[in-house]
C-alpha cells in the first residue's frame, strides 16, 4: 500500500474525491485532504505521502507552487504529484512538467482516465521499490563480502606471524645441518651470513612478538655472546 493525499479548495469535489473513490483497489490509503496548497505542504512534511493529487487552481498557494515546494522541501522523499484542473491552461502545463509532475487531469475526469494515471503511478512506485530494494540488498552482501575479505586477511596475517613459512623453516634446516656437530666459533664467512639471514627471517616473522636475544639464539643454537659479537 502506497499513501496518498488530495488537495482540493472546491469542498463538494473534495468530498466527492475523498468518499466517492475506492482508494483501496488502486493499493492506496488516503492519508489526507487538504483545501488549499498551503494546508497540504503541512501535511506532507508530517504524513510524507507517496503520491499528491492537487488542483492547479487555488487561493493561499496553487498546485504549481505546492509541487515547487514539495519537490524542495521534502528532500530523500520522491513525491509523486498527479495534477487536476478545470483550464486547459498551457502555461500551467508547461510549468506543471517543468516540475515532473507525473501527470495532469481535466476537470471533469472519467473515472477510467482517473483509474489509469493512478495505476501508471503505483506501478511507477513499485519500480522504484523493487529497484532500492535490489540497491539495498547488493550493498547489504558487498557489506559481508567486505567483512569476510577482512576476517580471512586478519586469519592469514595472524597464522604467518605465529609460524615462519616453508622457505623459513627450511633455512632453518639448512642451519641445523650446517650447526650439527661444529664448534660455533669456527664457523667460516659464508656459514656466518647464513647465520645472520636466518636470523633475520626469525625476527621477521615474529615481528609481532617482543624478543630477547637469548630467544633468538636458542632458535639457531648459539650462544647469546656468540650470536651478539656475530651481529
Amino acid at each position: 500500500m502506497y499513501t496518498c493525499m488530495i488537495v482540493e479548495d472546491e469542498e463538494v469535489i473534495r468530498e466527492g474525491m475523498r468518499f466517492g473513490i475506492d482508494w483501496a483497489s488502486y493499493r492506496l490509503n488516503l492519508a489526507a485532504a487538504a483545501s488549499n496548497g498551503k494546508e497540504a505542504l503541512e501535511l506532507a512534511g508530517r504524513l510524507r505521502p507517496d503520491i499528491v493529487i492537487t488542483d492547479v487552481v487555488m487561493k493561499e498557494m496553487d498546485g504549481i507552487e505546492l509541487a515547487r515546494r514539495l519537490q524542495a522541501d521534502t528532500q530523500g522523499k520522491s513525491i509523486k504529484v498527479i495534477m487536476i484542473s478545470g483550464h486547459e491552461n498551457v502555461d500551467y502545463i508547461r510549468s506543471a512538467l517543468k516540475l515532473q509532475v507525473v501527470d495532469y487531469l481535466l476537470k471533469p475526469f472519467h473515472e477510467e482516465e482517473f483509474a489509469e494515471v493512478v495505476r501508471k503511478v503505483v506501478a511507477d512506485l513499485d519500480e522504484e521499490r523493487s529497484r532500492q530494494e535490489r540497491l539495498r540488498s547488493l550493498e547489504r552482501r558487498n557489506e559481508l563480502s567486505q567483512a569476510w575479505v577482512r576476517d580471512r586477511l586478519v586469519e592469514n596475517l595472524s597464522a604467518e606471524s605465529a609460524k615462519p613459512t616453508q622457505s623459513r623453516l627450511a633455512a632453518y634446516a639448512e642451519l641445523d645441518d650446517l650447526l650439527a656437530g661444529a664448534e660455533t666459533d669456527s664457523l667460516s664467512g659464508s656459514d656466518q651470513r647464513k647465520v645472520v639471514r636466518t636470523v633475520k627471517d626469525y625476527i621477521q616473522s615474529a615481528f609481532r612478538e617482543e624478543l630477547t636475544l637469548a630467544q633468538v639464539a636458542d632458535a639457531v643454537h648459539l650462544s647469546p655472546n656468540y650470536l651478539a659479537n656475530l651481529f
